[in-house]
């Protein structure tokens, strides 16, 4: 009979939510779940213990903090079904072409995708920056643009939203490496 505060973005909540609230209610039926966005303090909630689990990508975590690593991904692209320019396969022409969605979850221009453009001397156009990963899907199921984000996401998401995933059309890292063994 506990509540527990677990601090993560809106990745965690399409991806882990439904499997781990399915989990709590045969594992643990009197554990409630109270979601909150990562703010800026989220290690300093973590630590006095206003959030019980922060979910995050990072890489580097201040001393005395205990991490696990959950899952490896990978990305893929999105589009519409029945997009009129992109046929059997996304060409990096049609990508670099076509205007994109980005998730941004802290709304900064830029990221890796940007990156791995800018080394073969190219640019995207991006329409539309989000810090949602479940509303950029929605706004390429109802335009012709394109987006790139989490395999563990869009897929599940493909069917019921009628998106045609590609794997992208140049090598994009996607989360940095897991944390080093001494921060585990």
């Amino acid at each position: 009979q506990r509540a527990f505060t677990i601090a993560a973005g809106d990745m965690f909540e399409a991806d882990l939510l439904p499997r781990l609230v399915a989990l709590l209610a045969v594992e643990a039926p009197g554990v409630d779940v109270v979601l909150r966005p990562v703010g800026g303090d989220a290690e300093g909630a973590l630590r006095d213990g206003r959030i019980d689990v922060l979910i995050s990508p990072r890489t580097s975590v201040p001393p005395g903090l205990q991490v696990r690593h959950l899952y490896d991904d990978h990305l893929v692209c999105a589009v519409r079904a029945g997009h009129p320019t992109v046929g059997r396969r996304l060409t990096l022409a049609a990508f670099v072409a076509l205007g994109h969605v980005q998730i941004a979850p802290r709304l900064l221009p830029g990221g890796p995708v940007d990156d791995a453009l800018a080394a073969r001397g190219l640019r995207r156009r991006i329409v539309v920056r989000t810090p949602s990963f479940v509303a950029a899907p929605l706004v390429v199921s109802r335009t012709d643009l394109v987006m790139t984000g989490p395999s563990r996401v869009l897929t599940p998401l493909a069917a019921p939203f009628g998106l045609r995933l590609f794997p992208p059309p140049l090598a994009v890292p996607f989360w940095p490496p897991p944390p080093s063994s001494a921060n585990r």
